[in-house]
């Protein structure tokens, strides 16, 4: 086995790749094994409380400022060693190498003394996605409302050479203007825009409607105001936009939009010019067979 030598590097040009393999299990086994021990004596160490002896108020500080791990590595390692003390099995876990330190940290808030034997035993050579399925199965959670939301345009591409007129331009898009007489505002004081019933034809008190346009009655019983038509020269929405897709679906739906998202994935980090064809195909073909099979109308069809 290469050695370590005090500053130095480790040699390999002696090991054959038969033997770097070996090595590298061999470590690993002994990495579990070491994991498993540290998580049984910071679980003691706890216990006994003897990590105020060192002026560390927890297990947690203790880590930080007598072992010198980071705060991340502290706080996971903590945590876990009070799993591993309520339920010692997870130490035979982590030892065999049957369950990782995620994997500790990710199933243990759901162990209850009745079935940690039976989940410990679900969750052996597991992988973060799997460990998630499992974890769902034991809690499900409730099904999210079917909602579409947008997010606002798509950011724009860097300029090549980027200007300050063109930023604050960018800061201020276009501004939607009324033409006078068609905004809210106008709306309540326009008295030729309603024909009140009931009111004196001709007389001295009803307002004087010539020269404009034909006003729409107002019904009996009504007491909307009419709405103006719609200006014409609005600014259209032309950015692209991005939006928030959220449903409950089954696995099946679930796994063909994780392809199609990885197909298009791929493409994406090509350049256009570059980009297969096949690719956008491959992943159109994907997402038609998810649509497919979120509608509930049949098997999706065969691919070529």
């Amino acid at each position: 086995m290469a050695r370590l030598v005090p500053g130095g590097a480790l040699d390999f040009a002696q090991l054959s790749d038969e033997q770097l393999l070996a090595n590298t299990r061999r470590i690993a086994g002994s990495a579990n094994q070491l994991l498993a021990a540290l998580l049984a004596h910071l679980a003691e160490v706890e216990a006994r409380g003897i990590h105020r002896t060192r002026r560390c108020a927890s297990l947690y500080m203790y880590c930080i400022y007598e072992l010198r791990f980071s705060e991340d590595a502290a706080a996971r390692r903590s945590a876990a060693a009070r799993l591993t003390k309520q339920f010692p099995l997870l130490l035979h876990a982590i030892a065999d190498g049957e369950l990782h330190l995620t994997g500790v940290l990710m199933i243990g808030p759901h162990l209850t003394p009745e079935n940690h034997v039976d989940v410990l035993a679900r969750a052996k050579f597991r992988t973060k996605k799997e460990l998630t399925k499992l974890i769902r199965e034991l809690h499900p959670l409730p099904q999210v409302p079917d909602r579409i939301e947008p997010f606002g345009p798509q950011a724009a591409c860097a300029l090549r050479n980027p200007t300050w007129e063109g930023f604050v331009t960018s800061l201020a898009p276009r501004v939607r203007e009324l033409p006078p007489g068609e905004r809210p505002r106008d709306w309540a004081n326009d008295a030729c825009s309603l024909r009140i019933a009931g009111a004196s034809g001709g007389g001295d008190g009803a307002p004087d409607c010539a020269g404009s346009d034909e006003a729409l009655p107002l019904g009996a019983g009504d007491g909307d105001l009419p709405l103006g038509p719609a200006p014409r020269d609005l600014p259209p929405v032309t950015a692209p936009q991005q939006y928030q897709v959220q449903f409950s679906t089954v696995e099946e739906h679930a796994s063909l939009v994780e392809r199609a998202r990885v197909l298009l994935a791929r493409t994406a980090r090509r350049e256009p010019r570059r980009a297969s064809p096949r690719s956008h195909e491959a992943a159109g073909g994907v997402a038609g067979e998810a649509q497919i099979c979120r509608r509930g109308c049949g098997p999706p069809p065969a691919r070529r």
